[in-house]
Order: structure tokens, then C-alpha cells, then sequence
């Protein structure tokens, strides 16, 4: 795990989705087993009794392919989680 800070305007977003965007085409190559997902925190409204999955990545299409993914074991996911602050 890495956890990246800094002030306003100091490019970890950019930094974030330019590497989500690079493993995504190595992903699609073939090239690398790793899954990106890239998860923009103001986005994320938990509501009460949500599980873990379902409050974090909201898109279900996402969700049905990191469990595919999950089942089949073949691949690993990276989360990056843009916005901490």
C-alpha cells in the first residue's frame, strides 16, 4: 500500500488516474494482472448498513467484475482512492 499526501494542487489526483490509466492499457494488453480501479472519495456516500464493497465502488458493473475476478483468482485489483482528505 501507498499512501501519497500533500497540499492542494500538488498533482496526486493527476498522479493517480495517469497510473490507473497506465495499468488499465497494461491490464488491456495483456501485459499485467492487475485490475485498476480508480475511486473518487467525494463521490462515496456510504449509507447505514452498506457493505464495505457496495459504499466504495458504486458503479455495479464494476462490482460484478471484481467479483468475477475474485471468483476466477486469477487477477489482482489496485484501488486508488483520490480524495482522502
Amino acid at each position: 500500500a501507498v499512501l501519497i499526501t500533500g497540499p492542494a494542487g500538488f498533482g496526486k489526483t493527476s498522479f493517480c488516474k495517469w497510473h490507473a490509466l497506465q495499468d488499465a492499457r497494461a491490464f488491456l494488453d495483456g501485459a499485467a494482472r492487475v485490475l485498476p480501479v480508480f475511486v473518487p472519495l467525494h463521490q462515496v456516500l456510504p449509507q447505514a448498513g452498506d457493505k464495505f464493497e457496495d459504499a466504495l465502488i458504486q458503479r455495479e458493473d464494476i462490482r460484478e467484475l471484481l467479483s468475477e475476478e475474485a471468483q476466477r483468482g486469477t487477477r489482482q485489483v489496485r484501488l486508488y482512492l483520490d480524495g482522502l482528505d
